[in-house]
């Protein structure tokens, strides 16, 4: 049996600056990740999927710019490759070519 996990977390950003208080509470719906009651799945893996999700956004964004990419995400441009590396992301050619 699976269930899904949704932390309510408050908005740092927000005008007001809410914090999580006692009468906040987790819910089961919405959640990105399914965990297995039978152990399930690690943080390390929650962690380096939310990763690579951020970085291929990042991607995305400034249209597969490495050096913007690593600016926008606050890494040196060699950590980005690294973790492009890390993760499998695939470049194609010409991408590979302008990024540098």
């Amino acid at each position: 049996m699976a269930y899904n996990l949704y932390y309510t977390l408050p908005m740092l950003n927000s005008p007001n600056k809410d914090y999580i208080s006692q009468d906040d509470s987790v819910e089961r719906e919405d959640s990105p990740f399914t965990f297995k009651q039978d152990g399930g799945i690690g943080l390390r893996k929650i962690i380096a999927e939310v990763e690579k999700t951020y970085i291929l956004k990042a991607l995305e964004d400034v249209g597969w710019i490495q050096i913007k990419a690593a600016e926008r995400l606050g890494i040196s441009q060699r950590m980005l490759g690294y973790k492009i590396k890390k993760y499998g992301i695939t470049l194609k050619p010409k991408q590979k070519e302008e990024g540098r």
